[in-house]
């Protein structure tokens, strides 16, 4: 990244001044669209599509909990042979309870929340729940849900699902840009 800022500082004369910020936006961006281009012409056009709601399905969810970082909601639904990514949600410093609320907002018809392998724990997540007696799991299944935890893997692991599975996403591009961005 530093040697692109500085080719790119150097594309414009000393009277045009840019602040760094401006440059480092610059490239950035550049980086940004590079990535989109070669994993479009990897993956096929479909990659970043508009794949449509459809209301025969349910909504799965992903989350990435987080209550002084990000929390992150990936909304998906499987059909037509696709994990279609259909909606992004992303925030810090709110409760489940908020949650629960946005999730009601979007009006999906819900099927399973996955939460990461330490969604069983309260301890660590006493802020996200505001009840150190109750984990997420145990919070997100009094609301109604139906929970479900993903696996702990090690990295590797992690690594090779996610090469397994991305060939046979599609995401909103519009919905999801925040989320893909965080990619």
């Amino acid at each position: 990244i530093e040697a692109a800022v500085q080719t790119e500082s150097r594309k414009h004369s000393s009277d045009e001044y840019q602040s760094s910020a401006d440059v480092i936006d610059k490239v950035r961006l550049g980086i940004a669209s590079s990535i989109k281009s070669n994993v479009n012409t990897v993956l096929g056009a479909e990659f970043f599509c508009c794949p449509a709601y459809d209301r025969t399905k349910p909504v799965h969810t992903f989350w990435d909990l987080g209550y002084g970082d990000m929390t992150a909601i990936w909304f998906a639904q499987s059909y037509g042979g696709w994990y279609n990514f259909i909606d992004y949600a992303e925030g810090n410093g709110r409760t489940l309870a908020d949650w629960c609320i946005t999730l009601q907002q979007r009006g999906y018809v819900y099927g399973t929340d996955w939460l990461p392998h330490d969604g069983v724990d309260a301890i660590i997540h006493r802020r996200l729940t505001g009840d150190m007696s109750r984990s997420p799991e145990q919070m997100l299944r009094a609301a109604g849900r139906q929970v479900r935890l993903a696996p702990k893997l090690e990295k590797t692991g992690r690594i090779n699902a996610a090469r397994t599975i991305f060939p046979q996403c599609r995401f909103d591009a519009a919905k999801c840009s925040d989320g893909l961005q965080r990619l």
